[in-house]
């Protein structure tokens, strides 16, 4: 019975100091839980928090999505803004690249129908120069012709005064004598009648040099105006020179040239000009009076 005793007591104590064990375990155990439980808390806080935030990331997120929806909008409707204006403005540059392609199309027709107008002025002024050298070398030449026979005829006066002297001397003592045979003349008639139509006929040329000479003094004085005309019938004036020099100016001036769409006429009239018909007129006259006077002079 001790035995047992012993053995239960010795049990009992072997079960005490489990116990105690155990119970040391089990309050270790329970600090650790709560510790546990604490985290476990803190984690329930920081989760909760956690997803308080994530509620409000999301809210932020679904905030920021319909604003960025909302931009999204406004880009494309920005884009097509973009696109109409873009179009616009190529159409407007299209539009103002037709108007400049023909406004450059005008001035270079412009330009040309003012090259062709100045080209066409220097002809004219080259050709009316030449026919102002072709008629002053005429003029020249029929002076020169004239001289020739004025001198010509100068010459035949001398010798004509040096027949009438010799005649004058011979017939002088004859008339006053009165000593006319008709069978053996002293005077010889023909030469008498051949000095007699000489000295008419040098009257002649004289006579008919002097319109000659008053045509071709016309004729000088006419070639000195040829640059300057004046219409008598419509009362304009102008200069072909200075024509030439406003268009050559026009020419290297651009400045001058785009301040005006309108090639500005020449000045001048549409009144036949005289000096159209004055060089053949002359020349009918020059060549009539010179074959006159030739003829003349050759017959004779």
């Amino acid at each position: 019975m001790e035995r047992q005793m012993k053995n239960v007591c010795i049990q009992n104590e072997r079960l005490n100091n489990q116990l105690e064990k155990y119970t040391l375990q089990f309050k270790q155990l329970q600090h650790e839980m709560s510790i546990k439980m604490q985290d476990i808390s803190t984690l329930k806080d920081e989760t909760d928090r956690l997803r308080t935030s994530e509620i409000q990331y999301r809210l932020e997120a679904d905030r920021l999505t319909a604003y960025l929806h909302d931009d999204q909008i406004k880009i494309q409707q920005l884009e097509r803004d973009l696109y109409d204006i873009k179009q616009r403005q190529l159409n407007n540059d299209d539009k103002s690249i037709a108007n400049l392609r023909e406004l450059l199309e005008l001035k270079e027709r412009e330009l040309n129908a003012l090259k062709e107008k100045l080209d066409y002025t220097k002809q004219t002024h080259q050709i009316e120069l030449q026919e102002a050298t072709k008629a002053n070398q005429f003029s020249l030449d029929s002076e020169k012709r004239l001289e020739q026979a004025d001198l010509r005829n100068k010459d035949k006066r001398r010798e004509l005064e040096t027949k009438v002297t010799k005649f004058c001397t011979i017939t002088r003592p004859l008339i006053e004598n009165q000593q006319l045979f008709k069978e053996n003349p002293i005077i010889n008639m023909d030469e008498l009648r051949k000095l007699i139509g000489e000295v008419d006929t040098e009257k002649r040329v004289s006579n008919t040099l002097s319109p000659i000479r008053d045509c071709l003094g016309l004729l000088e004085a006419q070639m000195r105006d040829l640059h300057r005309f004046e219409c008598l019938a419509c009362e304009s004036r102008w200069e072909v020179t200075h024509d030439i020099r406003d268009l050559q100016e026009a020419c290297l001036d651009p400045n001058r040239f785009l301040e005006s769409s309108i090639v500005e006429p020449m000045a001048g009239c549409s009144c036949p000009i005289i000096i159209d018909f004055i060089e053949s007129d002359v020349r009918l006259i020059v060549d009539d009076m010179i074959d006159e006077v030739t003829s003349t002079i050759a017959v004779n």
